[in-house]
């Protein structure tokens, strides 16, 4: 007799937050909606916006979960756990309708939502979840207007989007507006001890700080790069960082050690050295989100405070090269990789972004 085979959800959605306790890095925005749970109060017109995997959509549902579940404690500020909004939580809670506006774009559309915003709702609120709502046309958000500003007593709008310069200004001005940070490598660490601690899964914290760095803080793609080590250990397998590395770029993450090495070729004011890395690298927007949270952990450092920085590059920062490099990394390094990721929202080509990267660098060693 053969064994029977089953699917396994992945771990992105497995390991998603149940509660707002359970949230990382997004400490303004829980505390906000905190305080809506304590005085049973609820903002009807909320915006939620923030980079991809930042964490709209669980925080919007979040939000219908706290609103309509039965039994919440308000001072641990965990739900029930036993209704049917609980049990339903996060894809089939009642009264709950999520719109994909990448999709659903048109006025019609946005009329059908209208028309089922008047309706009562079964528990407290009937509540819409429009994800990325600036993909909805100009007179779709047109129509939405009049609910936004006077939305029926038991109704709650959740507008979650990348680009809020794209959503009608007279929209957004109706919401409440909460900007959801990205989530820097250290969070996101967090979240991968969590989760191995969910899966009961013991792994060296090492491996998860590399993944971490190595997808420059994205949750979905270190859980996926997890779900991966996760599979390759429980077959039998010894994880080699080779091993690890494929699985990185399999999530669209690149080898922490280049950026490393780049970053140690800067403080060494190696020109040749940081072409040559930087002549293979692809992404150049990753490439130059890390390098960029590098630089943040370096001014942590010159600033006395604690920072999460690899090894090799503290014992660099000692040398006398490094020092005298020092004051642009703390002063200009910051600017310029604002400045250049901007390029890259642009389409400018990784060559060129990298080229100028180089070229200006080479300029604080003079």
């Amino acid at each position: 007799m053969t064994s029977r085979k089953t699917t396994m959800t992945n771990f992105a959605s497995l390991l998603r937050p149940e509660s707002l306790n359970e949230v990382v890095g997004q400490d303004h925005a829980v505390g906000q909606i905190k305080g809506m749970v304590k005085r049973g109060q609820f903002a009807q017109t909320i915006m939620l916006s923030g980079s991809y995997s930042s964490g709209k959509t669980t925080i919007a549902r979040l939000i219908a979960k706290y609103a309509n579940c039965t039994d919440i404690d308000k001072k641990s500020f965990k739900t029930c756990g036993k209704c049917i909004v609980c049990k339903g939580y996060p894809k089939s809670m009642p009264d709950v309708h999520e719109i994909n506006c990448g999709v659903n774009t048109g006025v019609d559309n946005a009329r059908s939502l209208v028309n089922q915003s008047r309706m009562a709702p079964r528990n407290n609120f009937r509540i819409f979840i429009l994800d990325e709502v600036q993909e909805a046309t100009k007179q779709a958000q047109s129509a939405l207007l009049k609910p936004l500003e006077e939305p029926p007593a038991n109704c709650i709008w959740i507008l979650c989007t990348t680009n809020p310069e794209k959503v009608i200004e007279t929209a957004r001005s109706r919401c409440l507006v909460m900007k959801l940070k990205d989530i820097s490598p250290k969070d996101c660490y967090k979240i991968l001890v969590r989760a191995c601690k969910k899966l009961n899964f013991k792994i060296s914290p090492s491996v998860l700080k590399y993944i971490a760095s190595g997808v420059q803080g994205v949750p979905r793609n270190a859980l996926a790069t997890l779900e991966g080590v996760y599979n390759y250990v429980k077959s039998g397998n010894k994880l080699s960082q080779s091993i690890l590395e494929d699985m990185l770029v399999g999530q669209g993450g690149f080898s922490e050690k280049t950026a490393v090495d780049w970053f140690l070729a800067m403080l060494k004011d190696n020109e040749k050295e940081r072409l040559a890395i930087t002549s293979k690298v692809d992404d150049a927007a990753g490439f130059l989100s890390y390098i960029g949270w590098l630089t943040h952990q370096v001014v942590l450092i010159y600033s006395g405070n604690k920072a999460f920085v690899p090894l090799e590059i503290r014992k660099a920062l000692s040398s006398k090269t490094a020092k005298n490099i020092a004051l642009n990394v703390y002063a200009d390094l910051p600017a310029l990789i604002n400045k250049l990721t901007m390029y890259t929202r642009h389409n400018v080509p990784a060559k060129s972004v990298l080229l100028e990267l180089n070229s200006v660098v080479s300029s604080w060693g003079d």
